[in-house]
């Protein structure tokens, strides 16, 4: 019966994690689609690092560039904590930090090809950047949250 019911969050964990990369491919290609004026066979290129923070400073429309990086970061947030819940419940690793990145950064760097590929958005080396942050931030909160927890078991 235990075993049974560990199999049946492992299956939802797992379902979770796989929603939030749905979800990421949804807002990216769904919803921008239809939020912003983009045409099919549109493609761009962009790999100078952090030229919308920049641009955010000193661009007269800083406001788009204020919302394009804290929607990439936002976007992320959801896999990183997910994806250090399954990490910590099944595989225990001593520190999560490093696989979380390092998938946080695969799947943005994933996305920003797909993008590329199929000639919708354009592709940018700032997205790749603040999605990962993204992740990172969904790591943090899911440290937070266990050192908590365990404090609290402690006293």
């Amino acid at each position: 019966m235990r075993r049974a019911i560990e199999l049946q969050r492992k299956q939802v964990h797992i379902i979770l994690l796989i929603s939030t990369v749905i979800l990421i491919l949804f807002f990216t290609f769904i919803v921008r689609e239809t939020l912003e004026i983009r045409h099919v066979g549109s493609r761009g290129v962009c790999l100078t690092p952090f030229r919308e923070v920049k641009w955010l400073f000193t661009a007269p429309n800083h406001w788009f560039y204020f919302w394009q990086i804290v929607l990439n970061i936002l976007l992320f947030i959801p896999f990183g904590f997910i994806l250090s819940t399954n990490l910590y419940l099944y595989h225990r690793p001593r520190h999560i930090f490093l696989p979380t990145f390092l998938s946080g950064l695969f799947v943005s760097i994933s996305v920003e090809l797909f993008q590329y590929l199929t000639s919708r958005g354009y592709t940018e080396i700032d997205d790749v950047i603040n999605n990962s942050l993204g992740a990172m931030f969904g790591w943090f909160l899911y440290d937070r949250m266990l050192k908590a927890a365990r404090s609290k078991k402690k006293i």
